[in-house]
């Protein structure tokens, strides 16, 4: 049994997107006229900076609870449980809405959160269209306070796990086909998502690390991800999942030279830049030793194809070990915002070709006759 994506729609794969994010915000409380941008050149900017003009619920504090007024379903009660996340611009809590069991989880942050929900949602709806619904958490509502500052509520994944944590549990510390397997059964399913979500509304993650990449084990029925897109046939075996978290520095195009992102600090860099996210992904992985050292020469000699740039090879920078990890990487991160950044070997695209041609138990990529 597949788990398929293939889609067949009276209306455009854009319009279908525009659609259901419409919807989602309405959900949200917030007022939106669909009409108005259908015929957009860049409608999903538009709807963003029309919702940045309308008020946020408003968030206080009563004894021990948190409450707002939501515009739908009237006055909501939670409370926070414990903090499961935290990073440099914010924290994630655990909570519980009032008189429910379900778990929600929040995210706070000082600076301003609702850019980040909006391209979170967007992604999500552009994901969902395409029936990977599972690879982005859904954000619930949007709220701030004088207190707490700006917050928004997702649905946490059950049984999912930090990428990052599983590597350092699983890995083996010696050379083995499963530990290439770990590593590239995920990096082609951010291919296929990254391809997606650049092609329908020009979005790059910028911060795909292994931190912000979760895990849940799927059932039997699930385990083949197929798809096809623009005459290819994609199927990848994939004994985990992969999800994305963490919209904080992503962004989609504004201008030729400016983004629409969460943070002013990056939005000067030209979006989308075709395997721009693999390869940080990519170069993150490669820069933890543990992972070079429990890599068959097949896995190597991938990382080394992937990673090399117009003026030398990244793979071998990341060997040299000159400088701390974080040094490491802090100067690939910066050198793909560079306005002539391109990499042909970490397109999606190629990517999943090139492994498909290591792995053929791992992934099928093949061009439809």
């Amino acid at each position: 049994m597949y788990l398929t994506g293939d889609l067949i729609f009276s209306m455009s794969i854009q319009q279908k997107i525009l659609e259901l994010f419409a919807q989602h915000l309405q959900a949200l409380g917030f007022v939106i006229n669909i009409d108005k941008y259908v015929h957009h050149s860049k409608p999903f900017l538009e709807v963003c900076k029309d919702i940045q003009t309308q008020p946020i619920h408003n968030l206080v504090r009563n004894k021990n609870k948190l409450l707002y007024t939501h515009p739908i379903y009237g006055t909501r009660s939670f409370q926070l449980l414990k903090v499961v996340a935290k990073g440099d611009y914010g924290c994630i809590y655990s909570s519980q809405w009032e008189n429910n069991v379900e778990e929600l989880y929040i995210k706070q942050s000082p600076i301003p959160l609702l850019k980040e929900a909006l391209l979170q949602i967007m992604s999500y709806c552009v994901l969902e269209v395409y029936n990977f619904p599972w690879v982005i958490p859904k954000v619930n509502d949007i709220f701030s306070s004088k207190e707490f500052g700006n917050m928004f509520t997702m649905i946490p994944t059950k049984d999912s796990r930090i990428y990052k944590n599983y590597l350092e549990d699983h890995y083996k510390r010696s050379p083995c086909i499963e530990n290439d397997i770990m590593i590239f059964e995920i990096v082609c399913q951010l291919a296929l998502y990254n391809y997606i979500l650049e092609k329908e509304i020009g979005f790059n993650h910028r911060d795909l690390r292994t931190p912000n990449i979760l895990m849940i084990c799927p059932n039997d029925s699930q385990k083949v991800l197929q798809h096809t897109i623009d005459g290819y046939t994609i199927e990848i075996y994939a004994q985990n999942h992969a999800l994305i978290v963490d919209f904080g520095n992503s962004c989609i195009p504004q201008t030729e030279n400016k983004v629409y992102t969460p943070s002013d600090q990056y939005a000067l860099d030209n979006t989308p830049k075709a395997g721009r996210d693999l390869f940080q992904m990519l170069a993150y992985l490669y820069n933890e030793k543990f992972i070079r050292d429990g890599l068959t020469e097949k896995g190597r000699a991938l990382f080394h194809y992937f990673l090399q740039g117009s003026t030398r090879n990244w793979a071998d920078f990341l060997l040299e070990e000159k400088y701390s990890k974080e040094e490491n990487f802090k100067v690939i991160y910066m050198m793909t915002f560079g306005f002539k950044f391109f990499n042909h070997q970490c397109s999606p695209f190629a990517l999943l070709e090139k492994i498909s041609s290591v792995y053929i138990d791992l992934v099928k990529f093949e061009k439809q006759e």
